[in-house]
């Protein structure tokens, strides 16, 4: 039995009609100076480690996945693929693959969040994602449920940012760990921030006097 009817998959689509097997999930390629990131829109920071390794995928002619975005009178809007979009300027591609987003706002954001072709987030990052789509009107369970996670996790993350700029800073910079800044948020409450503060800085006093 004859399973594929032409010499590439377009042909066999075209050859065997709905009877073949073959579903179009169409892409188009488009001119890089035609596609842009907005500014504080994407969930993760860019690394510029990660973008680099990237590009030298571009440049050895590895098959990278298509950047997803929406359509807008600026140009291609990057939705997905943030880091490929800078890896692909960087490498010096002139055009890239895209495709097309249909979804709501809240759709976008749950996208970035549960993307398999991004970096893993942070825990930060990850907090104000879930931030955004609670002020989209969405609650905790439903947020969990758009973005595959525990409810136990989004309200974790979302306790986070109720410490405060130090307690965020801090763990997004490695000063204290998420698990321990939650527990303690939960434990001291409103006293939570200034208990981190100080341990932080105690844990720098003693790594200068054990360095001196």
């Amino acid at each position: 039995m004859e399973i594929f009817k032409g010499t590439t998959l377009g042909s066999s689509y075209d050859k065997g009609g709905k009877d073949s097997g073959i579903k179009v999930n169409k892409t188009f390629l488009v001119d890089i100076d035609k596609i842009f990131i907005e500014q504080g829109f994407n969930v993760r920071d860019l690394d510029a480690e990660h973008i680099a390794s990237i590009a030298a995928s571009y440049e050895s002619g590895q098959p990278i996945p298509a950047i997803v975005g929406r359509v807008t009178p600026s140009g291609f809007k990057v939705i997905d693929g943030h880091h490929r979009f800078e890896a692909a300027k960087l490498a010096g591609v002139s055009r890239l693959e895209c495709k097309d987003f249909h979804g709501t706002d809240a759709d976008i954001v749950a996208m970035m969040v549960t993307s398999s072709q991004g970096r893993n987030l942070t825990s930060v990052e990850r907090a104000k994602a879930y931030q955004r789509l609670k002020n989209f009107g969405l609650d905790s369970a439903e947020i969990a449920k758009k973005v595959n996670r525990s409810r136990a996790d989004i309200d974790s993350h979302l306790l986070l940012l109720s410490a405060g700029d130090s307690v965020i800073s801090a763990v997004a910079s490695g000063e204290i760990g998420f698990s321990v800044a939650v527990n303690e948020i939960r434990k001291s409450g409103h006293a939570a921030a200034e208990k981190i503060e100080s341990a932080v800085s105690n844990a720098k006093a003693a790594g200068k006097r054990k360095r001196s």
